[in-house]
């Protein structure tokens, strides 16, 4: 009886400490927002936990997720969890609005998350949240060293392109998906008018999230150099086999076209162009593991 008791002691008070160290937590990237501005919520937890259950978001409007991310560490045999589920809301009217703790299990024990409020003030700027900011040199280059421009040839002076760095994967498995803007010709702006639809795929913006401005570097295509501007960059992971479509990214730009051409336009006069470019679909076959 001494042994078992001395045995169970240590394992009693040994308990509740490691509970005592799990932390689940929700965050917010602002919590003074306009209405129709973006921010960012974490719900993160420090164990490994399933049967999330996210608190009631009616208030704002779900622009992207839930999607989460896992590290899992293991040194010296000792295996350490972090859990993160994010989600992209926006607010739909002004006023103070909570958003609710949401619950989790971790092996048999349910924690609860803290709650926090959001105060919305104001209207946020139509169309600022998806404006691209383009190098100044996209929009202050020597016209001399221009493409000449043909209104017929745009399609292959100006487009984007979405390059994913595998198109066969399997469930789980994480893909970079990179969008990037190609261009010969002088832009004045850029805004992205619609997201890519990524139904069947966790995801998470891993670079210009937020549209800030981005240098550009070069690159030669069938013989001809483009200045290049990574406008978006994503990691995503199928979420069931099949095949799967990343649907296109489409953006409106502003062009400034030489009034006369490139090397005839000594005057440096030019005049606007609207021009929408459209990335195509990728295609991505996504296998069960076995």
């Amino acid at each position: 009886m001494k042994k078992t008791f001395g045995i169970l002691v240590p394992l009693i008070l040994w308990a509740p400490l490691l509970f005592a160290q799990l932390k689940f937590t929700v965050t917010a990237s602002k919590t003074n927002v306009s209405v129709g501005e973006r921010f960012k919520v974490d719900f993160s937890i420090n164990a490994d936990a399933d049967q999330f259950t996210q608190p009631d978001l009616s208030a704002f409007q779900v622009l992207s997720g839930l999607n989460a991310s896992i590290n899992q560490m293991v040194n010296n045999g000792d295996t350490t969890f972090d859990i993160t589920y994010s989600c992209i809301l926006a607010a739909k009217k002004e006023g103070t609005f909570d958003i609710g703790a949401a619950t989790i299990m971790v092996s048999t024990q349910m924690l609860y998350s803290n709650s926090i409020k959001i105060k919305v003030n104001g209207q946020f700027p139509v169309g600022q949240q998806q404006q691209i900011k383009i190098p100044d040199t996209f929009a202050a280059e020597d016209s001399s060293k221009s493409a000449q421009i043909d209104i017929k040839t745009l399609p292959k002076q100006i487009f984007i392109r979405a390059e994913a760095d595998k198109t066969h994967a399997y469930v789980g498995e994480q893909i970079k998906v990179t969008y990037k803007l190609y261009t010969r010709v002088n832009i004045s702006r850029g805004q992205v008018d619609k997201i890519p639809a990524l139904k069947g795929f966790r995801n998470r913006d891993v670079a210009n999230a937020n549209r800030q401005k981005t240098p550009f570097t070069f690159e030669d295509v069938n013989g001809l150099k483009y200045r290049v501007i990574i406008i978006r960059q994503l990691v995503v992971s199928p979420e069931h086999a099949g095949e799967l479509t990343i649907a296109p990214l489409t953006m409106d730009t502003i062009l400034q076209i030489p009034d006369k051409g490139a090397f005839d336009n000594p005057s440096g006069n030019y005049h606007q162009l609207k021009y929408e470019l459209k990335s195509a679909p990728v295609i991505i076959h996504a296998i069960t593991l076995r």
